[in-house]
């Protein structure tokens, strides 16, 4: 359903999504006429493709009537045919939301209407924003981080040396919420008056990515956001600082029934 909701924008970006199951074509053509689903679904029965890609779900029993269902994910392929990316989770209950694919093939930021929270009080200008309109049980949803530090400044990464605090990203909820592990950009070597040694530094602005799965259906969820990082210029460094930001993320259960395509 996601994907469904996303083609306005997978078409801006050149995008052609092809879902593909392994159930029979009458049972995909039903569940596309129940749900408006405008993409192709492709009916690998047998699962035969799914067998030579190699990601049939091996922890479904082969006595299962879902036994043939693929690891869940998605192939970023380009014009020349090519695989470009791999996204994959281990639980058939996880799929990467169509915003996460606009982003990861687009680089595209998230409309002003999605749930976001921002701070500017500091040297550095800081906002972080769901790439969703909502959150949805079972997808991936990339909550991004932007820090953007005043002309003149920089931010350093892990690891900084004695004295110097690295930036950080900790996210946190009292709902049902999986976090994963924040991703943050490379850093590039910044040489120090004084100390003789390049130290880890983001220059410029920098997005740190934290992916988020909803556990629950039909709710607002409070996402905490704790940011701390110290600005430095080429002579000083300022104090560090923690800015705390709030957001709340409409969450929504997925569409029921089967099928549910790879």
């Amino acid at each position: 359903m996601e994907l469904q909701r996303s083609l306005p924008e997978l078409a801006e970006e050149g995008i052609v999504p092809l879902a593909v199951s392994y159930d029979e074509p009458a049972v995909l053509a039903g569940f596309a006429r129940d749900h408006g689903i405008e993409y192709p679904l492709l009916a690998d029965q047998g699962s035969e493709v799914i067998r030579r890609y190699g990601i049939l779900n091996a922890e479904i029993d082969p006595g299962d009537e879902h036994y043939g269902i693929p690891v869940p994910g998605s192939y970023l392929v380009g014009s020349d045919g090519r695989v470009e990316q791999k996204l994959f989770h281990r639980s058939h209950r996880v799929r990467e939301a169509g915003a996460a694919l606009i982003r990861r093939v687009g680089g595209r930021a998230a409309p002003d209407s999605w749930p976001s929270a921002s701070s500017a009080s500091g040297e550095v200008a800081v906002r972080a924003t769901l790439e969703a309109r909502c959150l949805r049980v079972g997808q991936v949803v990339d909550l991004v981080v932007r820090l953007e530090p005043a002309p003149g400044l920089h931010l350093y990464g892990r690891p900084a040396p004695e004295g110097l605090y690295p930036t950080t990203v900790t996210v946190a909820s009292t709902s049902p919420l999986r976090i994963g592990e924040a991703r943050y950009p490379p850093t590039e070597p910044y040489r120090v008056r004084g100390l003789g040694r390049d130290l880890p530094a983001f220059v410029g602005e920098i997005e740190i990515v934290v992916p988020l799965v909803s556990e629950i259906p039909d709710s607002t969820v409070p996402i905490d956001v704790e940011v701390r990082y110290q600005a430095c210029s080429e002579s000083e460094c300022l104090l560090p600082r923690t800015e705390r930001l709030r957001l709340n993320a409409p969450a929504r259960g997925l569409v029921p029934g089967r099928p549910r395509p790879a």
